[in-house]
């Protein structure tokens, strides 16, 4: 059986909906929504007149932005900054896994150490090497302290 295809609202503007298909980011798709609106500005111009015509490029502009903030976004925290070209991968990979469009925020924490944690509609999952070794805590801290007398004995044996 295959998964059922999400569709579109109706109402989104076809300037938002093709910025949010090209965008991974909040980021990106407003950075391209302001580019939009100028170049629709600078084909409103009539030269001739020095007058703008008569276009609500506000109108469509505020619907678009309002578009764009009702996209849910996918947080997820790394152990370092990722390469734009890996964020794109990751918001390609997103949209595929939930049927949706999405936008995906990157925020850095060097404490996970590798791996990630992620936030979706509130919810926290932590796959990190942080939360491994804090599952294994007891385990790790075990061996260490069984090491550390294997060394002494080793060092300074008893007499």
């Amino acid at each position: 059986m295959s998964p059922r295809r999400w569709k579109k609202p109706k109402k989104m503007t076809s300037l938002a909906s093709k910025i949010i298909a090209e965008s991974f980011t909040k980021a990106q798709a407003l950075s391209r929504l302001s580019k939009e609106q100028n170049r629709e500005e600078e084909k409103a111009f009539v030269k001739k007149t020095g007058k703008i015509k008569d276009v609500d490029i506000g109108k469509i502009i505020d619907e678009a932005q309002k578009e764009i903030g009702k996209v849910e976004t996918l947080v997820i925290y790394c152990a370092f900054e990722l390469p734009d070209e890996t964020v794109e991968d990751l918001g390609r990979k997103a949209r595929g896994m939930f049927q949706k469009d999405i936008f995906i925020e990157i925020k850095v924490d060097p404490d996970l150490i590798g791996g990630a944690a992620l936030v979706w509609k509130g919810q926290y999952k932590d796959y990190s090497l942080r939360a491994k070794f804090e599952q294994q805590k007891d385990i790790l801290r075990g061996a260490y302290e069984q090491f550390i007398e294997d060394r002494r004995g080793r060092i300074c044996p008893e007499r």
